[in-house]
């Protein structure tokens, strides 16, 4: 299960704000640049890194440009700086431009993918896991001195980026906005964006995203996605392994009725549960990306063997029974929420809901006093950012209202997802998979893009 998800995290903050110029309104650099929103949101390159001093290079106040310094007399006074965090893993595209504020001398620059082991006194390209565009001969270079031909050379004025296609781990390059093709292929993980000078007067200027890129990558992002739907829609699938990821679905909620109306409907009856195929096992087992290896049947019982408890403490979330689902819980799994933490923290905090929602607001702060405050001075900044949400909700007169900032905590599908994480928890705890069957095959599809 996904507790992260029960409550909205803290409000973004820095260079990860809504209010970039280029990004849809309400959406985070993580969302823009197709970060799966299940995980955990990754940090994205903000700035050059300075905690260890560049050698021959100025860098500005702001963190952004850089000037070389150095005399450029030899191969080892390159000038070469690395951002503070690597490129995203889970995302499709991840891309950065840079504009040549002046070529200096020689117009000795370079745009590259580089490692945390990289030497940042060499060229980029030259040194194994560093994947470079240079700027005086327009040649790409990785691991070797002499390069390869690829594309124009670059000077004061222009513009050019460089992208990773996190998928297929390709790299390619643009300039002046336009796409240069694919220079690199089959790429090692974690890379950083880097520049390097080695001319006097040599001056750069970095964008990560903080003003409309020159090179049209929303484009390219929303082709890629049309391309991967379109490759995915064409897979085969058969008519059984569809009807099993259904009833697995129907199970893991709980949703009982509808079950047994689409067992009667395809003619299967809970007895004959059996049939092991490779697609329908795949499709319910672990093999997907659970890492457990249970047939189909196994998944089933321990399914069943949980749905009626699992029902009751459903129903009772769902009636905003805070009380009643936590008695529950403990009498039928004793343990189960102590071993779970995040699930209690989430049902605290609904009762808290619950208690606004009656207009109980001193019965609120009781139970707060009584039940929450432990929870502010949490090691965990995201459960400390969720209690705030909550508890604002005594600072408005009609939290339920749609245009109040946290309306969406009084809605039903709220209640839902503590539900959902309650219910996951007792799976879990049964032996069963937190998850459905159609969640884990589509966390691997999103996680792996292909």
């Amino acid at each position: 299960y996904s507790p992260g998800n029960t409550m909205p995290p803290p409000q973004a903050t820095s260079s990860t704000s809504s209010s970039l110029a280029h990004q849809p309104a309400g959406k985070t650099c993580a969302d823009w640049y197709g970060l799966f929103s299940e995980d955990e949101v990754e940090p994205l390159p903000t700035e050059f890194d300075t905690v260890s001093p560049p050698r021959f290079l100025a860098v500005s106040k702001d963190k952004l440009s850089v000037r070389y310094i150095g005399k450029g007399n030899h191969s080892h006074d390159v000038g070469a700086i690395r951002t503070n965090w690597p490129c995203p893993k889970r995302c499709m595209i991840y891309y950065f431009e840079v504009t040549v504020l002046d070529a200096g001398s020689r117009g000795c620059l370079a745009i590259s993918l580089s490692d945390g082991s990289f030497a940042l006194n060499r060229p980029p390209g030259w040194e194994p896991n560093s994947y470079a565009y240079h700027g005086d001969d327009g040649r790409k270079y990785f691991d070797s001195e002499r390069g390869e031909p690829y594309g124009p050379g670059f000077a004061s004025g222009d513009v050019v980026g460089c992208g990773l296609l996190c998928h297929r781990r390709e790299i390619f390059f643009t300039k002046n906005g336009l796409h240069l093709g694919t220079a690199f292929s089959s790429v090692c993980q974690d890379l950083y964006p880097t520049v390097a000078l080695h001319s006097p007067e040599e001056k750069l200027e970095l964008n990560l995203g903080m003003a409309p890129f020159k090179f049209d990558v929303t484009a390219l992002i929303a082709s890629t996605r049309e391309s991967k739907i379109e490759k995915v829609s064409r897979l085969p699938v058969a008519v059984k392994s569809m009807n099993a990821l259904v009833r697995d679905y129907l199970l893991h909620y709980t949703h009982s009725g509808t079950l047994e109306l689409f067992d009667a409907a395809c003619g299967v009856s809970h007895g004959a549960i059996g049939g092991n195929s490779d697609d329908e096992h795949r499709a319910l087992s672990g093999d997907f990306a659970s890492g457990e290896n249970l047939s189909r049947s196994e998944l089933e019982e321990r399914s069943r063997a949980s749905l009626a408890h699992r029902q009751l403490l459903r129903e009772h979330v769902l009636r905003g029974e805070i009380a009643e689902a936590i008695a529950s819980c403990d009498k039928g799994q004793p343990g189960l929420l102590e071993r779970h933490p995040d699930v209690l923290f989430f049902l605290r905090c609904q009762a808290f809901i619950e208690l606004i929602r009656r207009k109980e607001p001193l019965e609120a702060i009781a139970y707060a006093q009584k039940h929450l405050g432990r929870y502010r001075s949490d090691q965990d900044a995201a459960r400390v950012g969720q209690l705030q949400n909550v508890v604002a909700l005594l600072a408005y007169d009609e939290p339920h209202d749609s245009e109040a900032p946290l309306s969406h905590l009084m809605a039903p599908q709220q209640r839902e997802s503590v539900a959902d994480a309650l219910n996951s928890a007792v799976l879990h705890e049964a032996g069963g998979s937190p998850q459905s069957g159609i969640e884990r095959l589509l966390r691997q599809l999103g996680g792996t893009h292909q």
